[in-house]
């Protein structure tokens, strides 16, 4: 298990390092499915900290409290550094989250985590009156996670587009394909 901010930084890090922007929002469910894959994958958590049931999705609070200055505008902040004492495993997870969800637009993210179970759940039980939002079992998002976890990676390997050197023809992953990088990392 590693530090929430770790995490964050390295998936911060590496989505500048492609120039990809990165906002409060984004990251949260970029945190939620790294959370929630992970879960379904190892059994225990990635992070300790919980992810909590808001209005616009799964949220780590700690992690909102440290960018929340950013707003929805790109987290640009010149002093976060890659990890570089990240287990392979662990960069490998990150890595794979941030190939299959790091070029989506962050309301797309939010839309996707609207219908997972854990979330709707929390949600719905409180009826969206929880300020500043209940926590989300890691139980249920280990539970919900593997029983997705295919059609997750199908849909997300469906926007993942890989440019073939000797062609210059872009092709769709496979699901196989996807696990079989996850099971080499």
């Amino acid at each position: 298990m590693v530090e929430i901010n770790k995490v964050a930084d390295y998936i911060i890090a590496s989505l500048h390092e492609a120039g990809e922007e990165i906002s409060q929002m984004k990251l949260q469910k970029l945190l939620y499915f790294a959370q929630g894959l992970w879960l379904s994958d190892c059994g225990e958590p990635l992070f300790d900290e919980p992810m909590m049931a808001w209005q616009h999705g799964p949220v780590s609070r700690s992690t909102y409290d440290r960018f929340k200055q950013f707003q929805q505008h790109d987290i640009d902040d010149s002093e976060i550094q890659k990890p570089n004492d990240l287990s392979g495993e662990i960069s490998a997870h990150l890595d794979m989250i941030i190939e299959t969800l790091g070029a989506l637009p962050a309301i797309e993210l939010r839309r996707m985590t609207h219908t997972t179970t854990p979330w709707v759940e929390v949600w719905e039980q409180t009826k969206g009156e929880t300020s500043p939002g209940d926590p989300i079992s890691q139980e249920s998002m280990r539970t919900f996670f593997s029983q997705v976890e295919d059609e997750i990676i199908s849909s997300m390997c469906r926007r993942i587009e890989i440019e073939d050197a000797n062609e210059s023809q872009k092709k769709d992953l496979t699901l196989n394909q996807v696990k079989s990088m996850r099971e080499s990392a």
